[in-house]
């Protein structure tokens, strides 16, 4: 307990694609099934004494320019203590379909921006968590190259503004070296359960929980 950063009273948004979304626009408890369920839940069951509120605000198709779009309204309003962010795999698959500016340059300086903004009004803890593509193709491309260089990016504004750093895209690498990817995630992108289950142990795991 003495390990996790966050702390009692302390407010956690959860912010990103369809991954974070998982349905908790039609949720009535606001979110979804997935991985940040987990998180809550779990949370909630181990540190019931610390009373710390999570808060989903992914959106299914979300890139980094449609974060940037709702920066205000979804994180800077709400005052969290803490911002989970994990977007990327739809910048790279709208570069993959040749979307018009939606290039490696795009996402960097758009995700540095929401960075700054975050950091320049308010105090607060950052959590960048990798894309991730579950195996080297989906719906027929290969996304891997687009997907690595955005990881990359990640891995690199992670320790540029001292944030907590996820690595989802090296857990399901490993997990499947134990089960095969379409047991992870059907479309290599969006996961089973179990996937999702894997997505918050290592969010867990890096937070000190």
């Amino acid at each position: 307990m003495d390990r996790f950063v966050v702390t009692k009273g302390q407010r956690v948004l959860f912010i990103g694609d369809s991954i974070t979304d998982a349905g908790r626009r039609e949720d009535p408890d606001g979110m979804g099934a997935g991985y940040v369920f987990f998180i809550a839940n779990w949370v909630t069951a181990r540190y019931p004494d610390l009373k710390i509120e999570f808060m989903n605000c992914g959106i299914g198709g979300n890139t980094v320019p449609d974060l940037e779009a709702r920066w205000d309204s979804d994180c800077l309003k709400l005052r969290p203590d803490c911002v989970s962010i994990m977007v990327g795999i739809n910048d790279a698959a709208q570069q993959a379909r040749g979307v018009e500016g939606m290039t490696l340059d795009v996402y960097e300086s758009g995700y540095r921006r929401l960075l700054d903004r975050v950091r320049g009004e308010t105090a607060v803890r950052l959590v960048l968590m990798e894309p991730f593509l579950v195996g080297g193709r989906t719906n027929g491309q290969d996304w891997r190259p687009l997907v690595d260089q955005r990881i990359e990016v990640v891995h690199r504004l992670a320790g540029e503004y001292d944030a907590v750093l996820v690595a989802i895209d090296a857990a399901f690498a490993k997990a499947c070296e134990h089960r095969p990817p379409e047991s992870w995630a059907p479309d290599a992108v969006h996961p089973f359960p179990a996937g999702h289950a894997l997505i918050a142990q290592q969010w867990l795991v890096a937070m000190g929980a």
